[in-house]
């Protein structure tokens, strides 16, 4: 063990300066002098003490100087009678603020005599009362032969000291007057009791008098040491410990009165118990308390502090489990503001009654209404269902916690999460859950949540979705959430325009002619601060300026040739346009990169206009070029053909005599009377058309047709028939001329052939 410190030992030494301390505690009556006592107890003190020899797990784990002492001086009486039967009755429940509150129904040692009876809360609490007998005399013995009080007394400068210095930590009369004003009346006395090996936090017990007042304690182990000294709190730990712990002898009994309309309640307390156990306050009714003692806590803070204090106070209290605390609240401001009507807590107890009934009418209240994730991708909500009897529930959301609250979604009864994912990074959210029912609805208090602000993934798939003239839209595929969307221009990343975060394209309407190099990036955005995604994408593309000097000349009375120039030098199309009259323009060819397109099969002395764009793959076009018109010429009437005479002498020409009939090339014969020949050589076939008439004829066949008619070609000598001499193929010229409608004359003494062609006869 560590040896007291020089300065704790000075203490030792006002021994002889000191009053008998321990004779007898006075007794100030609060009515000659409302205050709260702030006391050691040597009551507490033997009691602690014999706990921590009998190892109580519920005393303070602070080490100093007074409890080094202590042990040494009381560690030798460890298999004591009295350090056994506490750890018996201990092991039976006979813990937390049971032995206190039975310590403080007796008188000072080392008498330990009994002065106000025994509860029978806490006869119950020590398993009956031959239990609390033999406890009470083994502590008696225990203070005869350790000589308990022979050594309290050496350290009474200790005691005074942790006393002043508390005392010093709050205005006992201001709190004393504020918490008695509220309740309306007042109790017989207050004590703030200091026990060195009570743990941090402590009990509140109280002692009804012959009267039905109180004596008020509030039992407090340290929270720390400083200077080798327990430290029992600071000012906001004794306010909230003074307003808490004295407002049950106001509530406690109160509650007792009124028990018979809170008995069948207990659907109420089903949805906590478990929250509640863990706390100590097992049973409905402590529950009950413990909500009532908790929203006077919170009344006052906001009496004295303003409403962040009382809502800081709210907050940690329904975490722990007291979800009833904002119906208490409101209640409680209608006390508040009523007071002529209800001028003490107990003239207003049966509302607090009716409030609880009333809630048990609605659905059982949700519990651990919790936020599990939160992030840029959502808020992932969970809560316990309690209920049998809800129709569903319903969340509510705001970006302030007061008000400004609109229904999120509605969902089926039996359900337990839900998952918002329309937020924003950087926003901070508010969520109310609501069960509600037939008979109406129960609300949770509101949870909170900050979607972290930071950098968001960068955009996917941008792309080009058209260039059209000098308008640019471009887009992209995004999946997350973030505040916007920037794009900036050129190598120099000019921001040139802000979207919104739900959109996934823009249109950028004037944008000047030639290459143009974009990039998007994702951001998110709190208050003036933004940052932005770490990667970006870029897109190059051009605008396209439309073709120049786009001029139209007629060709004739059929065709039109178009030329013009291009303005820029990366196109790979062009587009043309035509219409006439009052009809719209229509599609009419898209070649190929060229300055030349003519427009045939026109109709004569016609007006046609033009315009044209020039085009970059599938997605890239500038705007029209300007409108020109062009008119074909018009039709001639065409000259009546002049009769065709032809004569020839045998042997011009390649003509030839055989078999007695004269033969002619057939090439001369295509020229001679300007009709078509054609050879088949797979049939060795030959066809001769002049205008309607056609004649087919085959080498080595004496048969012929005539527009599809067979006839012999020279019925007076069958040996007359197309032929091939050296390579050139001859035909019969009567036959020939006959047959394409020509008179054919031969002329014996001058070996002379005369072919004449009428038109006019035809």
């Amino acid at each position: 063990m560590k040896k007291l410190t020089i300065r704790f030992f000075a203490f030792l030494i006002l021994l002889a300066f000191t009053f008998s301390w321990f004779l007898s505690y006075p007794v100030i009556s609060i009515a000659e002098e409302k205050d709260i006592f702030v006391e050691t107890d040597l009551r507490i003190e033997l009691l602690t003490i014999v706990q921590y020899l009998s190892d109580n797990p519920l005393l303070t784990k602070f080490d100093f100087p007074y409890k080094q002492e202590m042990l040494k001086k009381f560690l030798p009486f460890k298999s004591h009678f009295a350090v056994a039967k506490t750890k018996m009755l201990f092991d039976r429940g006979f813990s937390f603020d049971g032995p206190p509150g039975v310590m403080l129904h007796l008188s000072q040692p080392p008498e330990l005599k009994v002065v106000v009876p025994f509860t029978p809360y806490l006869i119950g609490r020590a398993d009956g009362e031959e239990n609390l007998r033999e406890f009470l005399d083994g502590l008696r013995v225990f203070v005869k032969e350790t000589k308990f009080m022979q050594i309290m007394e050496q350290f009474k400068p200790y005691f005074k000291e942790i006393e002043t210095q508390t005392k010093e930590k709050f205005n006992s009369k201001a709190y004393l007057k504020q918490l008695e004003d509220y309740y309306g009346y007042g109790q017989h006395s207050y004590h703030i009791i200091l026990g060195s090996f009570i743990h941090c936090g402590g009990y509140g017990p109280s002692v009804q008098l012959q009267d039905g007042t109180f004596d008020v304690y509030s039992i407090i182990g340290p929270c720390d040491v400083k200077d080798d000294y327990p430290n029992f709190g600071g000012t906001e730990y004794f306010e909230e410990l003074i307003f808490h712990e004295f407002s049950h002898s106001f509530i406690n009994p109160l509650t007792e009165e009124h028990w018979k309309d809170f008995r069948d309640l207990e659907k109420l307390f089903t949805p906590i118990s478990a929250d509640m156990q863990n706390l100590a306050y097992g049973s409905w009714k402590t529950c009950i308390n413990e909500h009532l003692g908790r929203v006077f806590t919170a009344r006052i803070a906001f009496t004295n502090k303003g409403s962040d204090a009382w809502e800081k106070a709210m907050e940690e209290d329904i975490k722990l489990g007291f979800v009833y605390l904002p119906y208490l609240d409101a209640l409680y401001q209608t006390y508040e503001k009523n007071r002529s009507e209800y001028p003490t807590i107990r003239s207003f107890y049966s509302e607090i009654a009716k409030l609880f009934k009333k809630l048990t009418t609605y659905p059982a209240i949700p519990t651990k209404f919790k936020i599990v994730t939160s992030g840029i991708k959502g808020v992932s909500l969970e809560w316990k269902d309690n209920a049998r009897d809800e129709e569903g529930y319903r969340i509510y959301r705001s970006q302030q916690k007061r008000e400004g609250y609109t229904l999120l979604v509605e969902l089926p009864k039996s359900s337990k999460e839900f998952d918002d994912l329309t937020i924003e990074p950087g926003n901070t959210y508010w969520y109310k859950l609501i069960a509600f029912g037939q008979n109406g609805e129960i609300e949770v208090y509101p949870i909170s949540c900050r979607i972290p602000f930071s950098a968001p993934v960068e955009p996917t798939n941008f792309h080009l979705i058209s260039v059209i003239g000098q308008k640019v839209s471009l887009g992209w595929d995004y999946k997350s959430k973030c505040s916007g969307f920037a794009l900036f221009e050129g190598p120099e990343e000019k921001e040139i325009q802000q979207i919104q975060g739900d959109l996934r394209s823009i249109e950028l309407p004037l944008v000047p002619f030639g290459e143009h190099t974009y990039m998007l990036k994702s951001y998110n955005q709190y208050e003036d601060e933004k940052k932005f995604c770490a990667k970006v994408t870029k897109i190059t593309l051009p605008v396209l300026q439309p073709p120049g000097n786009l001029k139209a000349k007629a060709l004739g009375v059929s065709s039109i040739e178009l030329t013009w120039e291009f303005l820029e030098t990366v196109s790979d199309k062009v587009v043309i346009y035509r219409k006439t009259g009052l009809e719209d323009f229509a599609l009419l060819v898209e070649i190929q990169r060229n300055q030349k397109y003519i427009d045939e099969k026109l109709e004569p002395d016609k007006e046609y206009e033009y315009k044209i764009y020039s085009k970059k793959g599938m997605n890239v076009q500038s705007d029209d070029s300007v409108v020109v018109k062009g008119k074909t010429e018009p039709k001639k009437e065409p000259e009546k053909p002049k009769d065709i005479v032809i004569k020839l002498k045998l042997g011009e020409q390649g003509s030839l005599m055989k078999d007695g009939r004269v033969f002619v090339p057939l090439r001369w014969t295509a020229e001679a009377f300007g009709a078509r020949v054609d050879w088949i050589g797979s049939e060795q076939k030959i066809v001769i058309i002049l205008e309607e008439t056609s004649l087919e004829l085959w080498i080595g066949k004496n048969i012929a047709q005539i527009n599809g008619v067979k006839r012999l070609i020279d019925p007076n000598n069958p040996k007359i028939m197309p032929i091939i001499v050296s390579g050139r193929t001859f035909v019969p010229l009567r036959f020939v001329g006959e047959g394409l409608g020509c008179s054919v004359n031969w002329d014996g003494k001058t070996q002379e052939i005369t072919i004449i062609y009428v038109f006019s006869a035809k």
